[in-house]
């Protein structure tokens, strides 16, 4: 708990006070600032990101040394990976879309259960360190399905769907896998 109110100490005392009203004042469909769409999320098997914009299609398998039978982890780290990958695409604002209710619901207050919080401080962290505001929306399953071929390494079904979809894989942030080793 000391760890946490720290960080927060530290971040309200560095703050210039406009990224939150950056991060809330925006829609994915704005034309003022550039907004990357992505897709993401998890399965049994892996986690997969799909930025329809730039054809790419993100992949890797769940971790090992990852929690076992947490869906809701993987779903959020998939998140938060895809945040850390859109970055690379040069854009103001990111956008992610998935099947995963709680997810969304956690990502909206910025509020977790414990365990979960490793995750959502990164996830500010690269808010303010890049200067990229982020959202995460529902989408209903049957329009997430490029992002779910991904995440169970079904790359045919997915190039199907997407047919210029190039696939690259990733490593999710090993920031937050830290908590879980431990």
């Amino acid at each position: 708990m000391r760890c946490k109110l720290l960080w927060f100490i530290h971040h309200v005392k560095n703050s210039d006070s406009i990224h939150m009203l950056k991060s809330v004042e925006w829609s994915p469909y704005d034309k003022i600032a550039t907004t990357l769409i992505a897709y993401t999320d998890a399965s049994t098997v892996g986690m997969g990101i799909w930025f329809p914009g730039e054809c790419a299609g993100f992949q890797c398998f769940l971790p090992v040394d990852g929690p076992k039978d947490l869906i809701f982890f993987y779903e959020a780290l998939t998140v938060y990976s895809a945040f850390c990958l859109g970055a690379g695409y040069g854009c103001d604002w990111i956008a992610v879309y998935l099947d995963n209710t709680n997810t969304v619901d956690m990502f909206s207050p910025f509020q977790a259960k414990p365990t979960y919080n490793p995750i959502l401080m990164s996830s500010v962290d690269f808010n303010i360190n890049n200067s990229i505001a982020t959202k995460v929306y529902y989408v209903p399953g049957k329009q997430n399905i490029v992002a779910d071929h991904l995440s169970r390494f079904q790359n045919a079904k997915a190039l199907q769907l997407a047919l210029k979809l190039q696939f690259r894989s990733f490593q999710p942030p090993q920031d937050v896998m830290g908590a879980f080793k431990k």
